[in-house]
């Protein structure tokens, strides 16, 4: 363990990481025609680092380092419309959060000159520059020459080249040191501790760090135990970076590594309600070229069909709608909850189920996989009704033609507040779609769908999922569900 992250010895350590991954990896090259809109330029002025905000229109390509970090709070120190003419001069580092500082140190010791930080590259009070470069973030934080994550820190202002506490202080009857000579034939000490566990790092709590992380090339990852170094070269041991965009891969291993990313960022949190769907713009962006089809309030127009049954998570995040528009409601994005991919294999979808088509609306053209002014989609399939008590959670029928075993449905809420449905003597009205009916795998039959509630112009929201189990070893309820479902044409609904 490095107790001193900051000292001279340990950011040599991490210049020379960098070095040799450029000498002996075939890690993917940053673009050489393509460059942030501005960079911290990092100079010298006697012996001491100087910096100054440089625009990169019209000057040559050139390295450049970028910071992922938390930044707990509003900025003291950012670029504004007003202040960015003198930022182009100079910036005074002294006045800059000690996360910031220790980049441009670490970038400096790697021997690069310029530097990408949001706070400071992106005019903070202009909203044109904003979306412009917030649209732009995935490509900063995928050619850049190496991305340095704050990972210890919880704000801006701790920084993270500081003292870390030696590993078992807090037990010491637990330490052994053994004694050995150093290669100078010095004597050293090196302490053998129990297993601790690694602890949970702030930046992992954070939407927009997982694509920062995600996207870069290389790593150098500033935790509470350890500085790390992660690069495309060992890509292949964990989900450290994301694949390059060959089409090697079958479509299939893509949309499992899409599920799991999806499941990951839905349990981090964003800033702003708008950002669930604007942190993972760049990451789309990158599957998009993987997949090569298109994207559709975070789901893939071929994943659509099995892409519908997602579930929300107990338990982790509370699973409310948001206060604004995010997504429309059969989208994972429409809710704040940690979410769970289950994507139906395509026999196992009904056959009276079919996507007929969707129509979007962007909040901005230029950003394709960003925020959503609305969403709705067409689809054809089996509808039927039934009353759900909320309080006992227990359905039943709306009809005197529905089998018994409508009573055996299990319905699960997206987490919406049984108080904000109205009802009638607690009871609310469902509309059941059947989607999956799955006989081939467990000795139960299940048949899966989406709850919805319609409105007065006769369209559709999804409120969450409905099963219900055949049990192998008692009454086989399957055929009398089944039937049920069937026993009108399918219809054409419109989800919203």
């Amino acid at each position: 363990m490095n107790t001193e992250p900051g000292s001279k010895d340990a950011l040599e350590l991490c210049a020379s990481w960098l070095r040799s991954c450029k000498k002996e990896h075939s890690c993917p090259q940053p673009s050489n025609v393509w460059m942030p809109a501005r960079v911290l330029a990092i100079s010298r002025d006697n012996g001491s680092p100087r910096l100054s905000l440089r625009p990169t229109a019209g000057c040559s390509i050139e390295p450049y380092a970028a910071l992922s970090y938390c930044w707990g709070g509003s900025q003291q120190v950012q670029t504004t419309t007003e202040n960015i003419s003198q930022h182009e001069l100079a910036i005074d580092l002294s006045r800059l959060p000690k996360t910031l500082q220790d980049a441009v140190a670490v970038a400096d010791s790697c021997g690069i000159k310029y530097l990408w930080v949001d706070a400071l590259c992106i005019t903070q009070d202009d909203a044109v520059d904003k979306a412009m470069e917030i649209a732009n973030m995935g490509h900063v934080y995928a050619n850049a020459t190496v991305v340095i994550s704050a990972s210890r820190a919880k704000t801006a202002a701790e920084g993270f080249l500081g003292p870390r506490a030696p590993m078992g202080t807090d037990t010491p009857q637990l330490l052994f040191r053994l004694p050995f000579h150093t290669k100078g034939r010095s004597l050293g000490d090196m302490i053998l501790i129990p297993h601790v566990p690694t602890p949970k790092e702030p930046i992992d709590e954070r939407a927009w760090t997982l694509q920062e992380r995600l996207l870069a090339n290389r790593c150098l990852e500033f935790g509470p135990v350890q500085t790390r170094w992660s690069c495309s070269y060992y890509a292949s041991r964990t989900l450290g970076t994301l694949p390059p965009v060959d089409g090697n891969s079958p479509h299939q291993v893509y949309r499992r590594l899409w599920h799991r990313i999806v499941e990951m960022q839905s349990r981090r949190l964003v800033g702003s309600e708008k950002d669930r769907l604007g942190s993972l713009a760049g990451i789309a962006l990158r599957f998009g070229g993987l997949l090569n089809e298109d994207y559709v309030c975070g789901i893939w127009k071929h994943s659509l069909s099995s892409d519908l049954l997602w579930s929300a998570e107990r338990g982790t995040v509370v699973a409310v709608k948001p206060i604004m528009y995010i997504a429309p409601s059969w989208s994972w994005a429409a809710i704040n909850a940690g979410i769970n991919m289950h994507p139906v294999p395509a026999e196992d979808l009904d056959h009276g189920f079919r996507i007929g088509g969707h129509d979007v609306v962007l909040e901005d053209r230029q950003s394709p996989f960003g925020a959503l002014r609305s969403g709705s989609l067409q689809v054809y399939g089996c509808l039927q009704s039934v009353f759900w008590n909320p309080h006992e959670e227990k359905t039943i029928p709306s009809s005197e033609f529905a089998p018994a075993a409508v009573s055996r449905i299990r319905v699960y809420l997206d987490g919406h507040g049984i108080e904000s449905f109205p009802g009638d003597g607690g009871l609310m009205r469902l509309s059941l779609l059947l989607v999956e009916v799955q006989t081939r795998y467990t000795p139960e039959k299940i048949v899966r769908g989406l709850a919805l509630s319609q409105d007065g112009d006769g369209r559709y929201s999804r409120l969450g999922l409905f099963e219900h189990y055949s049990d192998p070893y008692g009454s086989d309820h399957y055929e009398d569900i089944f039937r049920w479902f069937h026993s009108e044409k399918p219809q054409k609904l419109n989800i919203i």
